[in-house]
């Protein structure tokens, strides 16, 4: 088991690592658990995924994803968005 922190500034390292994580993010809320949220190319993906934002991934050495999280700081403006606390 293997966790990698995920950014814009080094996707090119790990493009298909994050691929994996966006369709993990499909499979758990979309096909899982139902949301009618949008998607694309198999992968579940939002306003708040921005060059601002970072992605820790737990994963296997095959790079299946076990688990993540994104973290974005309250201070980054993601499109008209502000945060999504605020925006809830």
């Amino acid at each position: 088991m293997q966790t990698t922190t995920l950014s814009f500034e080094n996707i090119h390292q790990n493009g298909e690592l994050f691929a994996n994580m966006f369709r993990a993010r499909r499979e758990l809320f979309i096909v899982q658990n139902k949301w009618d949220l949008p998607e694309a190319l198999g992968m579940e993906y939002d306003q708040y995924d921005t060059p601002a934002s970072r992605w820790v991934v737990v994963h296997d050495d095959l790079g299946k994803v076990l688990a993540g999280n994104r973290l974005t700081p309250t201070t980054a403006r993601c499109g008209i968005y502000s945060y999504m606390i605020r925006d809830a």
